[in-house]
């Protein structure tokens, strides 16, 4: 059995004396540093942090490549059933969840070697959508 994924992100600092760690989610810490700024330093080059990329959707979340903000969109999840932990988009959930199901489409038709046009819809009275079969979501 595989142990765990694990995300790696800045996670917080305490303090040690007049100097200061910093923490990575996985738990690991740094040695004692001057000020905050060196002690994610020594986490990035040290310990190294994970992707900026949410793994439902795949989109690239890094707007702010500071140590502090680099995670700001997105959210940390942990599957209960085997541990590993995931980084999901914080900030437009259904937009995630939307590409995500496109994404598993795709993956579903490249396994099958389908080659299935893709679903088209159109717009009837009252301005709702209608789907393949005359079907109109609900």
């Amino acid at each position: 059995m595989t142990p765990p994924r694990k995300v790696h992100m800045f996670a917080g600092f305490t303090p040690a004396g007049r100097r200061v760690r910093a923490h990575c989610t996985c738990g690991d810490v740094t040695t004692p540093r001057v000020d905050e700024r060196r002690a994610l330093d020594a986490l990035e080059c040290e310990h190294g942090t994970s992707r900026t990329f949410c793994d439902l959707c795949g989109r690239d979340r890094s707007v702010d490549l500071t140590h502090r903000n680099r995670f700001v969109d997105l959210r940390l999840l942990v599957d209960e059933r085997t541990g590993d932990q995931l980084l999901v988009c914080a900030d437009d959930e259904q937009a995630c969840r939307e590409l995500a199901a496109q994404h598993q489409v795709e993956l579903d038709r490249a396994a099958l070697g389908v080659e299935t046009p893709r679903p088209t819809l159109r717009v009837i009275d009252g301005g709702r959508l209608s789907g393949p079969g005359g079907m109109v979501p609900g």
